[in-house]
Parts: structure tokens; C-alpha cells; sequence
């Protein structure tokens, strides 16, 4: 199924008196696994949707609300985190700041979220640092040529 397929499906099933928002939720995260980068922005579009409606149809009771906003946010940073894992199985600190910052300029995200803040951390991290000649082993005399 394609991901026009999907939103059009579910667009439809919104509009019925018995929209299961959760199995909505799970198809749109199982399709965001494997979508094409093109795709995921309406994905995750549909996503916020989806979850919003949830939020303000007051079917939640406070201690609800406040469990589904965390689950939401934790469910929400791991899609993204999952486009940046890289084939060693470690993330990769270039590409959750690029999807930090298509989420920020998309409104999806506020630019003082923690993951976005852990995306600019990491990638000042592990960001290459000038060539600086070693000093090691410099108390041995190594690296001295003398003469």
C-alpha cells in the first residue's frame, strides 16, 4: 500500500463514527519505518493528526492525557531517531541533525526540544576536530628529532 493510499484510507475512516485511532496510529508508524524519505513528512503529518484528535476529543482522563502525551513524544522521537541509525547500528549524529532540522522548520518540533538539543550536542561531539600535531609520549622524548 502506498502512503496516498493510506492517508486517503484513513481520511475516510476519520470521517466514520468508529474510527480506531490506535490501529490508525500503528499503520501510519509501521509505514513510516520503510517509507521513502519523500513520504515521511506526510506521514508524520497524518501522525500529529491522528494524536491531536485523540488529545482534544477529552475521551482522556488527566492521568490518560498525560501518559498519552509522553508515550506520544517518546513514540514520536524514535520514528525519527530510526531514519538515523546507520548500518553499524549506531545513530548517526549528521543525520538526526538534518531530520532535527526538517522537523523544526516543518513546526513539528520546537527548536529547544530535547531531542533536537541532543542532535546539536552530539554533533558537536563527534564533529572532526582540526589536525593538531600529538604531543604524546612528549615526557619520553619521543617525537623529537634531535640533531
Amino acid at each position: 500500500m502506498s502512503t496516498i493510499d493510506l492517508l486517503n484510507r484513513l481520511q475516510s475512516a476519520a470521517a466514520g463514527p468508529h474510527f480506531d485511532w490506535n490501529a490508525a496510529r500503528a499503520e501510519i508508524v509501521a509505514m513510516y519505518r520503510t517509507a521513502p524519505e519523500r513520504d515521511r513528512s506526510a506521514l508524520l503529518e497524518a501522525y500529529s493528526a491522528v494524536m491531536n484528535a485523540v488529545e482534544r476529543s477529552g475521551g482522556l482522563s488527566a492521568e490518560d492525557t498525560e501518559m498519552f502525551r509522553t508515550s506520544r513524544r517518546e513514540e514520536y522521537n524514535l520514528m525519527l531517531v530510526g531514519e538515523c541509525v546507520r548500518s553499524d547500528g549506531n545513530i548517526s549524529p549528521e543525520a538526526l541533525m538534518i531530520v532535527t532540522e526538517r522537523e523544526v522548520a516543518a513546526g513539528r518540533m520546537a527548536d529547544d526540544d530535547e531531542l533536537r538539543q541532543l542532535a546539536v550536542g552530539g554533533l558537536a561531539a563527534f564533529a572532526p576536530e582540526p589536525h593538531r600535531p600529538r604531543r604524546a609520549f612528549r615526557f619520553f622524548g619521543w617525537g623529537y628529532h634531535k640533531g
